[in-house]
């Protein structure tokens, strides 16, 4: 593994893998300290597969041809979604598989640059064009209860963008998954063989186990395996009641947590992951906690903080 302040070596070569739920944050250190730190946490052992996925970009058109077309894809499951923009007409639309989902016309046409986003997430197509929605709130799509919701070797490479008969620059590219809630709080879904289950593998350490969680998902000989490894689970909510979700939820003590309240809690008529509208005493009106941006000269305090950075005044705002 090497000392703080060496780089290990990389046990593997670089190779793709699944996008999971890792959270940065949740590692809390630099590379710097894994070996005292992996003996007592295991942020980085998230291996829940994420196929809901949103990419961003921006689009300039400086010239088009008869029949130039723009195309997006987001591969989930190994099944193909697409937004195909007709660059002369603008008219945009959307497939599941081979099935057309529907169109609308659009701006991006002709000549100029404009901010594209196009997402895949709880099996539903959105789209917008500089900051609109041209299908309000997307159009949904049902593979039906017996579709194998598995990932395959197209989900290690799950994000296209082509142009056809145009010059144009596409830059500003982010890649986003959506949030993945834990069948369990705190607990992840994937039990890998040799990396959650390791006590009966010799020698097998902290490290050990973050290399063969990667090894596993990088390989899709063994991405059928995901298949009976999670089970769905329902929770019934009262009229006027509501449950609690984190944004972090392999760290998250949500409300499916909550279920050793006390006798007074289950005599108020409601399950114990619920929260009557009574109870709630507060209303987020305000996004403040954007990280600090750097400006200036790049000033290392460590290999993870520099100076000087000011307030991410941008991406504050009003919560609607």
């Amino acid at each position: 593994m090497g000392r703080p302040g060496e780089e290990p070596p990389p046990p593997r070569a670089p190779r793709p893998t699944l996008i999971t739920d890792f959270y940065s944050y949740n590692t809390n250190v630099s590379t710097a300290w894994y070996d005292s730190w992996l003996q007592k946490h295991e942020g980085w052992l998230q291996p829940n597969w994420v196929g809901d996925l949103t990419l961003a970009c921006r689009v300039d058109l400086e010239s088009t041809q008869p029949g130039a077309v723009l195309k997006l894809e987001l591969i989930e499951a190994g099944i193909s979604n697409r937004c195909e923009v007709d660059l002369v007409s603008g008219l945009a639309s959307l497939y599941h598989g081979d099935v057309k989902l529907g169109e609308a016309g659009t701006v991006l046409r002709g000549i100029g640059a404009h901010d594209v986003e196009f997402a895949n997430v709880d099996d539903r197509l959105t789209l917008w064009i500089d900051g609109e929605t041209l299908f309000e709130e997307g159009l949904p799509y049902d593979d039906g209860p017996a579709a194998a919701h598995v990932p395959t070797d197209r989900d290690l490479d799950p994000v296209g963008v082509a142009l056809r008969g145009a010059r144009a620059t596409v830059s500003d590219l982010v890649l986003k998954r959506d949030i993945y809630y834990t069948q369990d709080p705190r607990d992840p879904d994937y039990r890998i063989p040799g990396v959650y289950e390791s006590s009966n593998v010799p020698d097998v350490n902290e490290y050990g186990r973050i290399v063969r969680m990667f090894d596993f998902l990088s390989d899709p000989a063994r991405f059928a395996a995901l298949k009976d490894l999670t089970t769905g689970k329902s929770y019934s909510i009262h009229p006027d009641h509501f449950m609690m979700m984190g944004d972090n939820s392999p760290r998250s003590s949500d409300g499916r947590a909550w279920e050793n309240r006390d006798h007074a809690w289950r005599e108020a008529d409601r399950s114990s992951w619920e929260v009557p509208r009574t109870m709630l005493i507060g209303k987020a009106f305000f996004v403040y906690w954007p990280h600090g941006k750097p400006f200036g000269p790049d000033i290392r305090i460590s290999r993870d903080f520099r100076i000087p950075f000011r307030p991410y005044l941008e991406r504050m705002k009003w919560i609607r």
